[in-house]
């Protein structure tokens, strides 16, 4: 087995693979927030609850 080089680099698809992650892991988490807020304003425009 081939010990592991820091310095090469990696290749263009595995890093095009792990930003694309990275992206998607922000606007999944951008869209849930944008969601609970939404549900907090319709919670406090009919009365109920905003927890």
């Amino acid at each position: 087995m081939r010990p592991i080089n820091l310095t090469e680099p990696m290749p263009a698809r595995v890093a095009i693979h792990q930003v694309s992650a990275h992206i998607g892991t922000i606007v999944i988490a951008a869209i849930l927030k944008v969601s609970y807020v939404l549900r907090c304003v319709a919670q406090h425009g009919l009365g109920q609850e905003v927890r």
